[in-house]
This record gives C-alpha cells, sequence and structure tokens, in this order.
C-alpha cells in the first residue's frame, strides 16, 4: 500500500509516493508558467496546472506498480483563485497570490468591516494576497464574467474536483481567502454578501485529513492509477511542508524556501493581538488538528534567484545541459566565499512581512567597477536571507519563541544557502534529507484519512530522515551583524522612498 501527496506551487507541481512505512518510492515534478501580463499582475494557466499535475501522476504510478497508489492528498498554494463554470472549465486565469491587483478592494473591504475586525474574525490581516480581495476585483472590473461563475477555487479544491471529488477545501487554505470565521470555521456571511457570492460558489471547508472521495476511473486508467484512489483533503502547503517536517509544536519554526519564502511557527490557541496584526502576522488552522498557525513571508524569495537565472546566468544553463546538471549549482560554485558588502532589496514581487506593501521594488546598493555578477548573486540570497532575521526578529517581538529552525523547499537542498543562513541569522539550521515536505505532509494526511495511521504523530515518525546541522562561524555572523544593520538602515530608506515615488 502506497500513499502519494501532490504538491501545487506558483511556479511547478511535485508527487511524492510513500509507503506506510515512510519510504519513498517515486518522485516526479513538472514547471509551469508564471504570466506576468502587466507591472503587479501575476496569473497562471489552470489547465497548464492541470496538465503537469496529471504528468506527475502518471510518473509516479507508473514507478509503483509493485506497490500501488491507494490514496492521494494534496499540498497547495493559498490564495491564488480561479473563476470556474459549472463542469470546472476556467473562466480565466488563475490569480496569484501576490498578484497586487486587488488593493483598492482590500482598502474597500477594511472600509466596509475596519481592519481589526476582519483580522479578529478571519485570523487575516487585510492585504491584497488573499481571495477575497481577488474576488471582489472580478465583480468590479470584469462583472460579466463574474456573473458567469459557478465556482471560485483554490488549486486544492480545484485539483481534487478535477480528480473526482466534489469541491472541498482544507480549512487551512479556506482561512487564506480571508472569508473563513476561525471561530466556527464556516463561510463568513457579511464577507462574502461583500463580494457578492454565496457559500454554494466556495469549496466546503474541511479538515486536513478526512476522505471526500475517490479518483474518477475513466481520469484513474488515463493516469495508470487504480480505480479505488481515495482523495483526502490536504492543506495549504505552509503547514503540510511543517506537518511533513514534524513541526507541529511551540517553540518550532519551519523555514521553507521557494518561490516565496516563509517562517512558519505553530501555537496552541490562536493569537490575535495587535502585535500579530501591525506586523501583518496571519493566524490560521494548522494541518494538525486543533493546533494553529502563523507565517512570516517574503514574496519573491527564490524567484529572485531565478530571476537572476534566467536574466544573467545564461552561460551556466548552457554549460549545465551536457552534464544534465542544475544551473543553480552552477552558479553557487562560483560565487566569492566572502560577504559582498552590497545590499540587494530581493522585493521583485514586493515587499514581505512586516511591511507587505506591493508597490515596493528591488534595488541595489554598493555597485562599483570591481562588482561582477557572482557578486550580484550572493548578494541577492545575502539579501534574501537578512529579510529571514528580519522575520525571526519580528515574531520573537510578539513573544513567539523561536528555539529550532528547519529548513524545507527547494531551497534546503544548496548547502551554501543554509550555511549562509547560519551565519547570518547566528541560529543553528537542520535540513532534512527529503526537502520535498509540503509533498511529504501531503502523503501522512492521505495515510491518516486512509486509516493507515492512527494518529498524524505516526505518519510524523515514518517519514523522519536524518537531518543535516549548519552551525555559524562566529567570525562570518560578526560580520554580518555589523551588515544587517546597515541594511536594516538602506531598507527603512528605500521604503520612505516607495512611498513618496507611488
Amino acid at each position: 500500500m502506497s500513499l502519494a501527496g501532490l504538491d501545487i506551487g506558483t511556479t511547478g507541481c511535485k508527487a511524492v509516493v510513500i509507503t506506510t512505512e515512510g519510504a519513498v518510492l517515486g518522485k516526479a515534478g513538472r514547471e509551469y508558467k508564471l504570466s506576468v501580463p502587466q507591472p503587479g499582475w501575476a496569473e497562471l494557466d489552470s489547465e497548464e496546472v492541470w496538465a503537469a499535475v496529471q504528468d506527475v501522476l502518471r510518473d509516479v504510478a507508473a514507478a509503483t506498480h509493485a506497490d500501488p497508489v491507494e490514496a492521494i492528498s494534496v499540498s497547495a498554494m493559498a490564495d491564488t483563485v480561479t473563476p470556474f463554470d459549472q463542469d470546472i472549465n476556467p473562466l480565466a486565469a488563475s490569480i496569484v497570490s501576490f498578484d497586487a491587483r486587488s488593493a483598492a478592494e482590500t482598502q474597500e473591504i477594511c472600509n466596509l468591516v475596519g481592519r481589526e475586525w476582519l483580522f479578529q474574525t478571519t485570523g487575516m490581516p487585510p492585504h491584497s494576497t488573499h481571495s477575497a480581495t481577488k474576488i471582489l476585483w472580478l465583480k468590479n472590473h470584469r462583472p460579466g464574467l463574474f456573473r458567469q461563475t459557478r465556482w471560485f477555487l483554490c488549486y486544492e479544491d480545484f485539483v481534487l474536483a478535477k480528480l473526482g471529488a466534489e469541491p472541498a477545501i482544507s480549512t487551512s487554505n479556506a482561512a487564506r481567502m480571508m472569508m473563513l470565521d476561525l471561530g466556527r470555521l464556516t463561510w463568513q456571511p457579511q464577507l462574502l454578501e461583500i463580494c457578492s457570492i454565496s457559500p454554494e460558489q466556495l469549496a466546503a471547508p474541511t479538515q486536513s485529513g478526512v476522505m471526500v472521495g475517490e479518483i474518477d476511473r475513466q481520469l484513474a486508467a488515463e493516469l495508470g492509477l487504480r480505480p479505488e484512489v481515495k482523495l483526502v483533503s490536504g492543506g495549504h502547503d505552509q503547514p503540510c511542508a511543517a506537518l511533513g517536517s514534524g513541526i507541529v509544536s511551540e517553540g518550532m519554526a519551519l523555514d521553507t524556501t521557494g518561490t516565496v519564502e516563509v517562517l512558519l511557527v505553530t501555537f496552541q490557541e490562536p493569537l490575535l493581538d495587535q502585535a500579530m496584526l501591525d506586523g501583518y502576522l496571519c493566524c490560521y488552522p494548522h494541518a494538525y488538528p486543533d493546533r494553529y498557525c502563523s507565517f512570516a513571508q517574503l514574496q519573491g524569495a527564490g524567484a529572485a534567484f531565478r530571476w537572476f537565472r534566467d536574466r544573467l546566468g545564461h552561460e551556466e544553463v548552457v554549460e549545465a545541459l551536457p552534464a544534465r546538471a542544475d544551473p543553480y549549482d552552477l552558479i553557487v560554485s562560483k560565487l566569492p566565499r566572502q560577504p559582498t558588502g552590497l545590499f540587494v532589496l530581493p522585493y521583485l514581487a514586493g515587499s514581505g512581512t512586516p511591511t507587505m506593501n506591493p508597490a515596493a521594488k528591488g534595488s541595489i546598493y554598493g555597485l562599483t567597477l570591481n562588482t561582477d555578477k557572482y557578486d550580484l548573486a550572493r548578494a541577492i540570497l545575502e539579501g534574501v536571507t537578512y529579510e529571514l532575521k528580519t522575520n525571526i526578529d519580528l515574531f520573537e517581538s510578539t513573544g513567539t519563541k523561536i528555539e529550532a529552525i528547519k529548513a524545507a523547499g527547494g531551497g534546503a537542498r544548496s548547502d551554501f544557502w543554509l550555511q549562509l543562513k547560519a551565519d547570518i541569522t547566528g541560529r543553528v539550521i537542520e535540513a532534512n534529507q527529503q526537502t520535498e515536505a509540503s509533498a511529504l505532509g501531503a502523503a501522512i494526511l492521505a495515510g491518516y484519512g486512509l486509516g493507515c495511521y492512527s494518529t498524524l504523530e505516526e505518519g510524523i515518525k515514518a517519514v523522519e530522515s536524518p537531518t543535516r546541522a549548519f552551525h555559524p562561524d562566529a567570525e562570518t555572523h560578526a560580520r554580518y551583524q555589523e551588515d544587517f544593520a546597515k541594511y536594516v538602515v538602506y531598507r527603512e530608506a528605500m521604503s520612505d522612498l516607495y512611498s513618496s515615488l507611488s
């Protein structure tokens, strides 16, 4: 018996299949294109994403003939929402989480209900990230399309529906839409009314790890899966990654670096005080029952390094092709070994917490005639990691203790970057050998929903793997403490400039 976890991200999807004992039987991944039709916008083609999902499921099905998949669960990016017709056919492109077009709609909602009420009710500080603002934007700017829409779905519920279930969304992903009542875990009537939608146009909020249907038999045959595969509610990719990494108790944090970098912490009870709101720190259900989580974030972390690869790393991309090497590894191998003294604000998709300013832009300070592209590449990684340190400090300013940090996501594959994180933050950073934590978390939920695990702890223990620990170098950390203080001055000065220019 094997269990599949799907992870649907902003620029690609992955699948991991495990045995109930936690052994990995197969992995697959596909990328898809993020579209930027105009500045501040970001879109996905949901049909292209669905085609990629089918491809990875075919791949892992072919790799697991001897131990066929029995259940599938989905970890997915939050906030990204798509209008669909009755048959789950897209009526327009998906509006991605960090798409900033709905800033005016965010303010419209705040004017109607109040910023504090919104946070206390939904656990979400108001921001254009959230699905509610994007749905309201469609109402205001695409009224004909809005009237035609039968379903407004995010990617967990969309993929489950395409696989054969009735549209169901985990409470962790539902909460991110900024329309879920955090106390009741049901859709909030006043916010639905503001958006002019009914509960029937949204997927049913469901606890993570609950069986919600079976795979469509014809689709199963096309994918090479058994017709009895069960479908299980999953979760937002961040708490799924926390589950896959064993981050389910207070005092532990998960640092996930993908397109976005997220620092997630766990709570026993909801934390909804003013410090959380002021820092744009959300509070919402964990994928682990009866626990809550929050995260700080940088919108364009891995995306900033990917920008460097795509715009300036052509030499490494070409060099990597004959050996089928990773261009990122080649770039990193050529980076300077010491701090650069350059300061890069990695705000290529707006800033993250605590300002969450969608108008913020990336910038570079300290260029000289001696600066080369590899200095810039290291400075990008340094800038992203300065933002991680900022977010650690932000959580601790709210009274949240962070005693241990585990790393996950694509960034956790790089020993160089993990050591850089240790040197800049002054913390020990641990990374599991299995870096696809979100997909592993979804696979655990699949096993839990199927009844293979009587508790989620059993699943967590099954997928545990040895960790690599990265300790800060005292001399390098001291240098970075000085540079971080300068970075903060530069960031604040640029924040004032953004405000004046906008």
